[in-house]
């Protein structure tokens, strides 16, 4: 990495605009502007003003090459593109087989969900713009290069696995095994949520530049997990449900379950937004986050009102 790079790097991970920094060395952001674009260099006085800011050595403001990720941008759009001429293929086996538009749904779900994963990430990765991601707070100074590699890591696993699920479906219309479609995607779900988590485990320990905060960051980390898990719990549960006592569209019993559904997705839409006011203002104060025990209960409305779902689809099958 050169050496305006670097400075580029030091500022934003220090929180500064250009502005901030100029006042701090008594320069005009032109000056600051121009260092960052490596049309000129700062003199020994403002090195040693530099690294008072950022709280380094010269050294290590001078000579560290910090190694930054390439993301691999090629692979994931050629594993798109990959992906497309497939969901073609897949919509040319429902025509010919006649799927209802259930079927089709759930089919292309997989490239949906793919491409929107796709759009959003690469955007982050593009603008270097993390904000509206789960769990990411801009209090913390973060390793970019971690982030990204992490990132990058989640769009790869999740956009191979998209890939082999559309396969997959499209072996089981061809060979006329349409029934397994419910469970296969109850399956994906699954692991689309579990790629999420387990690209959050193997890189959280390294995101944030000063180690001692990441008590903080994994314990705002039980926030995400958990609206991930209500999410697989209620799309699982529904699926089970219209799968095991053959619930048809625009029937009695899938009227019902929308009933039982409508309230499960207000209370944890509700939840999940007081919950993150909630740890904002927890992580301010350098407090860890933990679940209040009304937020145990309501994984428990969240149980019952699945357990609820199998008994009415029961009662009237």
């Amino acid at each position: 990495m050169e050496f305006h790079e670097h400075l580029k790097q030091l500022r934003t991970n220090s929180g500064y605009t250009q502005e901030q920094l100029a006042r701090q060395l008594h320069v005009s952001r032109q000056t600051i502007s121009s260092w960052e674009q490596g049309r000129t260099e700062p003199d020994i006085t403002a090195l040693q003003q530099l690294c008072e800011c950022f709280s380094t050595s010269l050294d290590t403001l001078l000579l560290e090459r910090m190694e930054g990720y390439a993301v691999p941008y090629t692979f994931h759009r050629r594993l798109l593109l990959a992906h497309i001429p497939a969901a073609l293929l897949l919509s040319v086996a429902l025509l010919y087989q006649k799927i209802a538009i259930g079927g089709w749904f759930v089919s292309f779900s997989y490239l949906l969900l793919h491409l929107m994963l796709y759009v959003i990430l690469t955007y982050c990765l593009r603008h270097h713009d993390y904000s509206f991601l789960a769990g990411y707070d801009e209090t913390f100074a973060y390793r970019e290069d971690t982030v990204q590699r992490m990132l990058s890591y989640m769009l790869g696993n999740i956009g191979i696995t998209s890939l082999l699920y559309t396969l997959l479906q499209l072996i089981l219309v061809m060979s006329m095994q349409g029934a397994l479609t419910p469970y296969i995607f109850i399956c994906y779900i699954v692991q689309f949520c579990g790629a999420i988590v387990y690209a959050n485990r193997k890189y959280q320990s390294e995101l944030l530049q000063d180690r001692s905060l990441y008590i903080y960051l994994r314990s705002l980390n039980k926030l995400t997990m958990a609206m991930l898990g209500t999410i697989a719990l209620i799309v699982c549960s529904v699926l089970t449900c219209f799968t095991v006592f053959d619930i048809k569209n625009n029937s009695p019993q899938a009227a019902y379950l929308l009933f039982i559904l409508l309230p499960y997705l207000f209370l944890n839409t509700i939840w999940g937004v007081v919950q993150s006011l909630q740890s904002k203002q927890l992580l301010e104060k350098r407090q860890l986050f933990a679940f209040h025990w009304k937020s145990y209960l309501l994984f428990a409305v969240d149980i019952l009102l699945c357990l609820l779902l199998f008994f009415i689809c029961w009662l009237l099958r």
